[in-house]
């Protein structure tokens, strides 16, 4: 009885965690045992091949111009840092924002990369006393993703309830920066 659930479990499983193209179990017809068998690739299903050395987090399409774009957020395993893609859907050409990783500015992090009704924004955050947060939002002109507006917050974490130590300010964006051209340590300043 125990060895009939046992099975019944491996089979959850395999259908549970195989992929397409590895190996799948099934129960064998004619001695009830458990045994594993190659899967034939579907053809109906499309996988995005991944790069080992970058694992996509989060993706959305962003509609600019004629072309749609994917704003990925991406592991970079090999730099140990989280970084910003935008895909062009049509042609798959590739552009990279890298970020800093902790070694680089303590306490940093990404905390999103997403679509918006005119482009894409960014958020990100650093520091350990005095606390940044800024926010980079891109809209679409002439079909390119161009630097549109900067938020920048920070505050003494050493006292947090303190107000007057919180200070916004919206520096001006360089006009017609493209996203190409881009580089997020110009703008984390104090």
């Amino acid at each position: 009885m125990i060895l009939h659930y046992l099975g019944l479990f491996i089979i959850f499983l395999s259908f549970t965690y195989c992929a397409p193209g590895s190996e799948s179990l099934s129960q064998s017809s004619q001695s009830g045992r458990i045994v594993a068998s190659p899967t034939p690739p579907s053809n109906n299903r499309v996988f995005e091949e991944q790069s080992p050395d970058l694992q996509i987090l989060s993706s959305e399409k962003v509609p600019c111009g004629e072309s749609e774009y994917k704003v990925e957020r991406v592991n970079n395993i090999l730099r140990k840092a989280f970084d910003v893609r935008i895909v062009n859907t049509s042609s798959g050409a590739k552009q990279t924002i890298q970020m800093p990783n902790q070694s680089e500015y303590n306490g940093f992090a990404l905390n999103w990369a997403k679509a918006t009704e005119r482009g894409f924004e960014l958020s990100i955050e650093w520091g350990t006393r005095i606390h940044h947060d800024m926010k980079f939002s891109f809209a679409c002109r002439d079909s390119r993703f161009i630097l549109a507006a900067i938020k920048h917050d920070t505050f003494d974490s050493h006292f947090p309830e303190d107000t007057k130590k919180y200070r916004t300010r919206k520096p001006a964006a360089k006009h017609d920066m493209p996203f190409e051209k881009f580089v997020i340590t110009d703008f984390m300043v104090d």
